[in-house]
């Protein structure tokens, strides 16, 4: 059952008694809050594993003789699925024909052989004329999906992405935010918030890993590398 923003937020307020008055009228920081906590979460456990949260969907260029575009943006992907979630990593696209595109870099792009592409913006461009004859061209794209969109200038009737048992990810760091703003708390509370938010990733991420089993894999994958400003 999907969960709610007002849940989020409702679930922050019984970690304190004074949490309840900091949250009446203030839905663009509640809500930008947990956008904010969402989209560090997906991000976060993309790098640990790409299993449970990964969507394929169908990709159709636009027509013309090279150059061409895969548009990957949230936007695009629900125009052609509905049901799509957006994009958070790429991580396979396949021609219709069965050939496995590589991904290189603009300023490098003889590091792989044809087919190529380059990722701009949110959008992945065509190496020359690497996928074949001029015309539209069909794509499978496999990524690991990004949370659902939350409009800060909208209400608390939006829903997370976040499964309802692990919602405590959402709304203990809308807890410690709500600490932040009223400075004469003791500091023993934001410490208790934060050790209780350290073991439900440290769970979250255990959970993702094993969730499917263990994997056979004949090589060492490439993976994004981490930032050291991470929370």
């Amino acid at each position: 059952m999907p969960t709610s923003c007002q849940a989020i937020v409702d679930r922050a307020k019984g970690f304190s008694l004074w949490n309840p008055s900091l949250t009446a009228n203030v839905n663009f920081d509640l809500l930008s809050q947990i956008k904010a906590d969402q989209q560090q979460l997906f991000t976060d456990n993309a790098n640990d594993t790409r299993d449970l949260f990964q969507a394929t969907v169908a990709l159709t260029s636009n027509n013309a003789a090279s150059g061409r575009v895969f548009p990957i943006d949230p936007v695009s992907l629900a125009a052609l699925t509905p049901t799509a979630p957006p994009c958070e990593r790429v991580l396979v696209i396949v021609l219709d024909d069965g050939r496995y595109l590589s991904q290189v870099d603009v300023q490098d792009v003889g590091a792989e052989y044809p087919p190529r592409y380059i990722v701009r913006g949110k959008a992945l461009i065509e190496v020359s004329n690497d996928w074949g004859s001029p015309g539209a061209i069909g794509a499978t794209l496999d990524y690991v999906c990004g949370p659902s969109l939350i409009d800060p200038t909208g209400d608390l009737t939006q829903t997370v992405s976040v499964p309802d048992e692990w919602a405590d990810l959402l709304a203990l760091p809308l807890a410690i935010y709500l600490h932040t703003k009223d400075p004469g708390r003791p500091a023993d509370e934001a410490q208790a918030l934060a050790q209780q938010l350290t073991l439900q990733q440290t769970a979250f991420s255990d959970y993702l890993r094993n969730f499917g089993g263990v994997e056979v894999k004949r090589f060492v994958l490439p993976t994004p590398q981490r930032s050291t400003g991470k929370k």
